[in-house]
């Protein structure tokens, strides 16, 4: 379950990457800036590495006598072709809710509510 919580993190961080766009105050990233982890998970070579990785880890459960952890390894191959691929922009998402806490931070800085959360802050 963590192989898999992982393979989808990093398919959903590499087409944020893949997707980036010029926008304002944002640099463009590459995934060697991010070397050597995760940067390495985040390559045109994911899925190979997804591949041996889960063939290996399902040939180690059949040596161990788990039939369902060793289909449950190679499950994640598919996993990592069809369903950790985002339906969205990841990039697209993050501008906007870029967006959104921007306008959220202004609006609680106004007066009576920034003090109000003071009043909340020092307890």
């Amino acid at each position: 379950m963590r192989i898999r919580e992982d393979i989808c993190r990093f398919v959903y961080e590499r087409a944020k990457i893949n997707n980036q766009k010029d926008a304002k105050g944002m640099t463009c990233v590459y995934p060697e800036d991010f070397d050597p982890y995760p940067g390495c998970f985040l390559k045109s070579d994911l899925e190979k590495k997804v591949e041996k990785s889960c063939e290996l880890l399902s040939e180690e459960y059949l040596v161990q006598g788990d039939m369902q952890g060793s289909k449950d390894a190679l499950h994640n191959i598919d996993i990592v072709k069809l369903d950790a691929v985002p339906k969205h922009d990841p990039f697209e998402s993050l501008c906007l809710l870029q967006k959104h806490w921007e306008k959220l931070m202004k609006y609680t800085n106004k007066g009576r509510i920034r003090s109000h959360i003071q009043e909340i802050i020092e307890g």
